[in-house]
């Protein structure tokens, strides 16, 4: 018996665009013409808030004027473009995001129509070799009749592929066209007089909403979703600074203008450094801005679900914040639609120079879930978290210095922090497109005293997991105090991390120590940590106290089950105070050669204490 089957199709091409079939990098070209917008708008502000200097007069202030006017037309014809280009691209990567997904679509039903048309050949040869070739009429009906189908689907096929090249073809038509709408400076200029140029840098344009609105997450989202695509473009170029930052955009459009501020500023202090012109502060923003890009570009992250590359999305960025530290938040997933956020508060010694390191974290929470939830984990460095440079921490019985430690031992920033961290928050909330994702705040160390006192500020989170943490923050001494019930509220503690030694009664404590049971909170299974003592304080440091979001560790499963809604293992709280294991700990220390003394529990907290007030404490003397 003779079936007339469909031959197979070949496969159906990826999209050049996308390096890699990879649909989430389709916009390294937009991101770069938004960083030249976002230099030529600047230019052009800075052009016409200043002018010649003031008193300046006689023939070579009148040149100096002439010239500065002439550059701020320029600077605002190239601005005009640039908006024209950067609102066509944006237009385009959303098409080819699409058309990328509608090709693997395409994709998907050539592979299985290859795999039906093989079955049936299969098939139709089996019943022969079984009957010797005398196929009955009936079962003969029946197999053509599943080859008319697949000839019928391979037609269909083939016009999804005619269909798909001419989508391509007609988005990348409108995006020429656009773009050749400017490509002339007399053009250009026409767009820049343009009476219905959009923006702020039009008069048709809706500039910004009023103060209040802006202070309203709710308020900020309902105002950007009511402007046109022109519109936002043209607010991106024109103030991106302001919404960069803005709580309540959705993730992606706050990406889209922290991405271009970051290429700009990595582009701007690069040339400087060339020219041997850059100054402390200015080598310090670039070593932030490339920490930044670093925790963007530098990881490569499979979605599990679409075994595509992880967007990241920068939701924060700003290289010379907090004098210098500079802030900045990354999400591995879309906080936007995702079932479940969290977002991850680091402590001490971090800035955004350290970004990287901190976005190990989070990704290590994504993988251990393995594309189980749909998950995304935030990396939030948005508030001062305090120094702590400790000299010679691998050998501490050494005379030396412990450190400045009086910023670690002040709650300040951390309530600072935790009043960031409620807009921060509210900022997601407000830009959640689906039901409102289940929403949980991890703090590390003092990042979890800023969580806490977040929480108790009124944060809208769902959970609150406590890791590592010196205190809950002054006056929270239950989970109460922090607006939440103790099965909302999650600690981790190695017993052996000296740094959950310090809350409760102590003078370097931060408030009650979360792990107590009379706190309240549901306390989670974590490794004890190994014994150490004062020649490896510093590696306790990292391997007790830095290790909770460790591969394959309990803590880190019990992380991933709180925040994605799931069952974690619950240990017995502790029932004696934290101060009893560090006092413990220093009146264990065998006597060391050239150490003094030993200290007891008094004469420790008369050094703690000193800490607390900003003082310094010499090694050699506390053991």
């Amino acid at each position: 018996m003779r079936l007339d089957l469909p031959p197979h199709a070949p496969p159906v091409p990826e999209l050049d665009v996308c390096p890699g079939g990879a649909a989430p990098r389709c916009d390294v070209v937009t991101t770069s013409v938004r960083a030249a917008g976002l230099a030529a708008a600047a230019s052009t502000a800075e052009t016409r808030a200043h002018g010649t200097p003031g008193g300046w007069e006689g023939v070579a202030a009148g040149a100096a004027g002439s010239a500065l006017a002439t550059f701020g037309r320029d600077a605002d014809v190239a601005t005009a473009a640039l908006e024209v280009a950067v609102t066509a691209l944006d237009r385009y990567d959303a098409e080819m995001v699409d058309l990328a997904r509608r090709r693997d679509d395409v994709e998907a039903d050539r592979v299985g129509l290859g795999r039906d048309i093989d079955d049936l050949a299969r098939r139709a040869a089996a019943v022969e070799a079984a009957t010797g070739g005398d196929v009955g009429p009936a079962v003969a009906a029946d197999l053509r009749d599943e080859a008319a189908l697949l000839r019928r689907r391979h037609v269909a096929h083939e016009g999804a592929v005619v269909a798909l090249e001419w989508a391509v073809r007609a988005a990348e038509d409108r995006l020429l066209a656009a773009l050749a709408h400017v490509d002339t400076v007399g053009e250009a200029g026409a767009a820049a007089d343009d009476p219905d140029r959009p923006g702020p840098a039009g008069p048709a344009g809706p500039g910004l909403p009023p103060g209040g609105v802006l202070d309203d997450p709710d308020a900020v989202h309902a105002w950007w979703r009511g402007l046109a695509p022109e519109e936002r473009e043209s607010l991106k170029l024109h103030r991106p600074e302001l919404l960069g930052a803005l709580d309540g955009l959705p993730a992606a459009d706050r990406d889209d203008v922290n991405r271009a501020l970051l290429e700009r500023e990595i582009d701007a202090l690069t040339a400087l450094g060339a020219a041997g012109a850059l100054t402390a502060a200015q080598r310090r923003r670039l070593q932030n801005a490339l920490g930044a890009r670093d925790a963007v570009y530098g990881r490569t992250v499979t979605d599990h679900e679409t075994d595509e590359p992880l967007r990241p999305l920068l939701l924060l960025y700003d290289a010379g914040a907090f004098g210098g530290d500079g802030r900045g938040a990354v999400a591995f997933g879309d906080p936007d639609t995702a079932d479940h956020t969290l977002v991850m508060v680091p402590g001490f010694g971090n800035d955004l120079a350290s970004l990287p390191d901190r976005t190990e974290d989070a990704l290590r929470v994504l993988e251990a879930d393995g594309g189980e939830h749909d998950l995304a984990v935030v990396t939030w460095i948005g508030y001062d978290a305090p120094d702590l440079h400790v000299d010679g921490v691998g050998d501490l019985v050494d005379p030396g210095v412990l450190g400045d430690a009086g910023a670690v031992a002040d709650e300040t920033k951390a309530r600072d922090g935790g009043a960031a961290l409620v807009e921060f928050v509210d900022g997601l909330r407000a830009a959640d497109e689906l039901d409102p994702s289940h929403l949980t705040m991890l703090g590390h160390s003092y990042g979890s005293t800023t969580a806490a006192w977040s929480a108790a500020l009124g944060a809208d989170a769902d959970d609150l997991v406590l890791t590592g943490s010196p205190g809950a923050g002054e006056g929270h001494d239950t989970v109460g105090d922090l607006g939440l019930t103790g099965d909302h509220v999650f600690v981790l503690a190695a017993e052996r991390d000296p740094i959950t030694w310090l809350g409760g009664d102590s003078p370097l404590g931060l408030g009650p120590d979360p792990a107590q049971d009379s706190f309240g909170g549901t306390r989670l299974d974590a490794w004890d940590g190994r014994r150490f003592g004062p020649g490896d304080l510093g590696t306790a440091f990292t391997e007790n106290h830095g290790s909770y979001t460790d591969e394959h560790s309990r803590s880190l499963g019990n992380v991933v089950a709180v925040a994605t809604g799931e069952d974690p293992t619950v240990v017995e709280g502790r029932d004696t105070p934290a101060r009893d294991r560090l006092t413990g700990w220093v009146a264990g220390i065998t006597m060391q050669p050239g150490v003094d003394a030993v200290v007891g529990g008094a004469e420790l907290a008369e050094h703690l204490g000193a800490l607390r007030d900003g003082g310094r404490v010499v090694v050699g003397s506390l053991w």
